[in-house]
């Protein structure tokens, strides 16, 4: 198979690691775009691969990369907690000017009245319902499951396993733990954690951690962008 045929969209990824392998996977099987390499911080990183992909440079060569033609790309930075890094860079890409890429799994299920923003990821197994509403820069991990009419803010990743009811609102740069269940109607604030297997039923004001069953706060977060 042949990805990187000149007929095709020029797509850079930009961040390596473990969610960029899950998103480089999704690309190079569908087979539309043509993936011509990855860009990191960190200088040890530069010359290798990643799922065969090669790292080509820095972060600094994405205003060159878009000048020569190459117009989408995608964060494959993922989080554990702090979305501000993910944040960041999806800032930076559509600063330059570049068309972030949504990226969806075949196995993904989402709803015809759902709506999706940029630079969108939904994993394998991901389910998104009627009428929800997904922001930018979202993270839907493997198996999660979004229900009808819920509202996610832009730069949330919410995490394999977890299920959000009905009408769950979700503000921006959140993070919802693996196997987290949010009930119907419940509102979590900007910036909040809700740990691994949380049971969250009421409110959860902004800036907090959440975990337990039913979900406590535990402290202040301070990773606003």
């Amino acid at each position: 198979m042949n990805n990187l045929k000149n007929n095709k969209d020029k797509v850079v990824c930009v961040g390596g690691g473990g969610n960029a392998k899950v998103l480089i996977d999704i690309i190079l099987n569908d087979n539309t775009y043509s993936l011509v390499g990855i860009t990191e911080v960190a200088g040890d990183l530069f010359q290798e691969k990643v799922k065969g992909v090669p790292v080509i440079g820095s972060d600094e060569i994405l205003p060159r990369l878009f000048a020569e033609g190459i117009k989408f790309s995608f964060v494959g930075v993922g989080t554990v907690g702090d979305t501000s890094v993910r944040t960041k860079i999806s800032k930076k890409i559509e600063a330059i000017g570049f068309t972030p890429l949504t990226i969806i799994h075949p196995s993904a299920i989402i709803a015809l009245t759902a709506g999706l923003g940029k630079g969108d990821c939904f994993m394998a197994g991901t389910i998104i319902n009627p009428y929800a509403k997904i922001g930018n820069n979202v993270i839907v991990n493997t198996g999660a499951l979004v229900e009808h009419d819920c509202v996610i803010g832009d730069h949330v990743c919410i995490s394999p396993g977890a299920i959000l009811g009905g009408k769950v609102t979700v503000g921006e740069q959140s993070f919802i733990g693996m196997g987290a269940l949010i009930k119907q109607g419940v509102t979590i604030g900007r910036n909040v954690i809700i740990g691994m297997g949380a049971v969250v039923l009421d409110d959860i004001p902004e800036g907090v951690t959440a975990v337990g069953n039913p979900a406590r706060t535990l402290l202040k977060q301070a990773h606003y962008v």
